[in-house]
């Protein structure tokens, strides 16, 4: 699992949320003009043992417009949970909680998105339930995996519909992110360590920015 990630978001992307949007919450832990601030946060988050993901809201080479995001979940009210956990770690991680819709490309709404909101759901439950040291259900994992098999195939079947090179990779990689999800979520049910929630966190939150369409940035 990647310590960090940068993301690009998409010069077009409409972060407003409209009537009948599907989206997913994000715990946003500053948002930076300065390097050096950046950076400094960026280490203490990963000393702190959490897996932040950072995201250039516009499409600047110079890196001038800089987001943090910590967590993620499905609703509100787990986001929240999310958020307490970040900033019980430290005073500078002042967090807040932003809500982002899922934009996906017209055929993706009908093949990817439905499997997709099922998994972003189970995950943000799952990973509420071991910050509040609450059991599992015993259903979830199995549940995990069988929802992990159908949107691998989900995303063939959008592959298979037609896309872009550039779209079916980040498709691809979306089946990736969310295996790695499942596997952090195994072994923090094998362990009980939290470390593990972090990481879920992380995979979860590569998962649903290169869903939608946020463009890597390759860290040197």
């Amino acid at each position: 699992m990647s310590r960090l990630e940068l993301y690009y978001q998409p010069e077009n992307f409409n972060a407003q949320i409209q009537a009948g949007d599907n989206a997913f919450y994000v715990v946003q832990t500053g948002a930076f003009n300065t390097e050096y601030y950046f950076l400094r946060q960026l280490s203490n988050l990963m000393n702190d043992g959490i897996y932040p993901r950072s995201v250039v809201r516009e499409h600047d080479p110079t890196l001038a417009s800089l987001v943090v995001h910590t967590g993620f979940a499905h609703d509100r009210e787990s986001a929240e949970m999310v958020n307490r956990q970040v900033s019980s770690k430290g005073e500078s991680f002042q967090s807040w909680v932003d809500r982002i819709p899922f934009r996906l490309l017209e055929n993706e709404q009908t093949t990817v998105l439905p499997v997709a909101i099922d998994a972003v759901t189970l995950v943000s439950k799952m990973s509420t339930a071991g910050f509040g040291r609450a059991p599992f259900d015993s259903n979830d994992q199995t549940n995990l995996s069988t929802i992990v098999a159908n949107y691998e195939q989900a995303v063939k079947q959008a592959i298979n519909q037609g896309t872009t090179e550039e779209r079916k990779d980040q498709l691809e990689q979306t089946v990736t992110f969310l295996q790695l999800a499942n596997n952090a979520i195994n072994e923090y049910t094998r362990t009980s360590r939290e470390e593990y929630l972090w990481q879920t966190q992380a995979a979860m939150l590569d998962f649903v920015h290169t869903l939608n369409g946020y463009e890597r940035y390759h860290l040197k």
